[in-house]
């Protein structure tokens, strides 16, 4: 099957600031074949409420996006405020939560001692060296500061 067009009829899709968000376009006009003035006023027009109906979604996007980082951090706070009688448990889920949270392989947090001013380092290995599923908290003297 052999597809032609015959007349293309292509806009931009703006933003209610009006910056070009997308392009729109439409193919071969029927019955006619082509495509006149009022036919560009309609898509134009059209085209207005499609481009803040797309503004609209994405902003909502975003705005579900920023409340489950919310709710995230929210849990955080909940969760240290729940481990604040254990240090080690405190760290190992300030440190589980950052990988989450943040999506990464490593995470460390570094600790100073003010009675000795001494630093000592916890690392939470990435989770393909577990051991046996059991998350790797390692510890490192950094010595004196």
């Amino acid at each position: 099957m052999d597809y032609r067009a015959n007349a293309v009829l292509c806009m931009p899709i703006c933003n209610y600031e009006g910056d070009v968000i997308g392009v729109a376009q439409i193919i071969n006009k029927r019955p006619s074949g082509e495509f006149d003035a009022h036919d560009a006023e309609l898509f134009q027009r059209y085209l207005t409420f499609c481009g803040i109906g797309v503004q609209n979604a994405q902003l909502f996007e975003v705005s579900v996006l920023e409340y489950k980082r919310n709710q995230i951090l929210l849990n955080l706070a909940r969760s240290i405020f729940e481990e604040q009688n254990n240090l080690e448990c405190l760290v190992s889920k300030i440190m589980r939560e950052a990988q989450g949270l943040l999506k990464c392989e490593r995470c460390a947090v570094y600790l100073l001692d003010l009675d000795c001013c001494e630093a000592v380092s916890v690392y939470l290995a990435p989770k393909h060296l577990s051991i046996n599923g059991t998350v790797l908290l390692l510890m490192h003297f950094l010595g004196p500061i």
